[in-house]
């Protein structure tokens, strides 16, 4: 863009006593100069304006960019915590099942010892099986709820679960 300026000033000269043709003057000589002026100027080829121009438009589509590719790491994060929520759920559910028929089994051993058609070695075995079934089952149930809490994380609404007000 060209400038359009208004200059205007004064220039006082002061000459003291000079020395003409070797004859010197004993006059002092002031000289005041006014000047007023309208300058039009502008820079041809200057490409600074339109690099900062072209920057700032690069810099905005960068922003935009990294706006979507967070948008798309949040949506995967989102979907791979509900994948693991129902992952979690189902080894939950068959860890369940698992340590329902291990107690099953453990009690038609018993009836089998108490006829004299097992061993008590063997109900002593059953019931470790019971015991490391009960294990799993809570370690599943555990790994679960940490599933649920991480979606709460992910989402970003854990203050909301455990009641906690935030001051805006």
């Amino acid at each position: 863009m060209p400038d359009l300026d208004l200059e205007a000033g004064i220039s006082k000269t002061y000459e003291d006593s000079s020395v003409t043709n070797g004859a010197r003057v004993e006059e002092d000589r002031n000289t005041k100069d006014w000047h007023v002026g309208i300058v039009l100027s502008h820079t041809f080829g200057d490409v600074s304006r339109d690099r900062l121009y072209h920057q700032a438009r690069i810099a905005q589509k960068q922003s935009k960019i990294r706006l979507r590719d967070v948008e798309e790491n949040i949506r995967i994060e989102v979907a791979d915590s509900i994948r693991n929520i129902n992952l979690t759920f189902r080894a939950y559910q068959a860890a369940k099942k698992a340590r329902e028929l291990t107690e099953k089994k453990l009690e038609v051993e018993m009836k089998k010892l108490e006829t004299g058609r097992s061993s008590a070695f063997t109900v002593t075995t059953f019931k470790n099986d019971v015991a490391r079934a009960r294990t799993a089952e809570i370690s599943a149930a555990i790994d679960h709820l940490n599933a649920l809490t991480r979606h709460d994380q992910v989402l970003g609404i854990t203050w909301k679960k455990w009641g906690i007000a935030l001051d805006r």
